[in-house]
C-alpha cells in the first residue's frame, strides 16, 4: 500500500512539473510567434508576455519601457529573423541543451533557448510564467540578462 501511495505521489508531481513546463514553453511559443511571425506591436508583447517588476517609487515610467521593448524587439527582428526558420524551431530549458550556449552568471532553472537548425537564437529568462528578458550583455566571457 506504501509503494502505490508513494507512485501515485511521484506521478503527480511530474504531471504537476510537466504541466508548469507546458505553460513556461507556450509562453515562449507565443512571444515567439507574435515577434516572428505576426509582427505584433511592442504595446501588445508586453501586455501579454513581458514580466516587469513593480515599481513604486520608479523614474523609469510604463510609457518608457514600453518604447525600450520597442527597441530591443526592433534589433531582435533585425538580427534573428534571417536565421529564425518558422517551420523548425525549438524551445529547450537552458540546462538541457548540450551545444554551444551563452554562459550566464545567475542561476539558469528558469532560462530557455530558442533553438532553430541546432542553434541558440534566443535565450529567454522567465519569471512567474512571463518573460524576465529576452536579452543579456557579455560581460567578461559570461553573461547578464538586461530585465525592463
Amino acid at each position: 500500500m506504501k509503494k502505490i501511495k508513494l507512485l501515485l505521489s511521484f506521478l503527480v508531481m511530474f504531471s504537476t512539473i510537466s504541466v508548469f513546463g507546458q505553460e513556461k514553453t507556450a509562453v515562449i511559443n507565443d512571444f515567439v510567434k507574435a515577434v516572428f511571425i505576426e509582427n505584433k506591436s511592442a504595446q501588445f508583447i508586453a501586455d501579454q508576455y513581458i514580466y516587469f517588476e513593480p515599481a513604486t517609487d520608479s523614474k523609469v515610467s510604463i510609457a518608457e519601457r514600453i518604447n525600450f521593448i520597442e527597441m530591443l524587439l526592433s534589433n531582435l527582428r533585425t538580427e534573428k529573423s534571417k536565421a529564425f526558420d518558422p517551420s523548425n524551431f525549438q524551445i529547450v530549458n537552458y540546462n538541457d541543451f548540450r551545444g554551444d550556449k551563452v554562459k550566464f552568471l545567475h542561476e539558469t532553472n528558469d532560462s530557455y533557448i530558442v533553438i532553430t537548425k541546432n542553434f541558440p537564437l534566443i535565450y529567454i529568462y522567465l519569471k512567474e510564467n512571463k518573460i524576465f528578458s529576452f536579452n543579456y550583455v557579455l560581460k567578461g566571457g559570461e553573461a547578464l540578462f538586461i530585465t525592463y
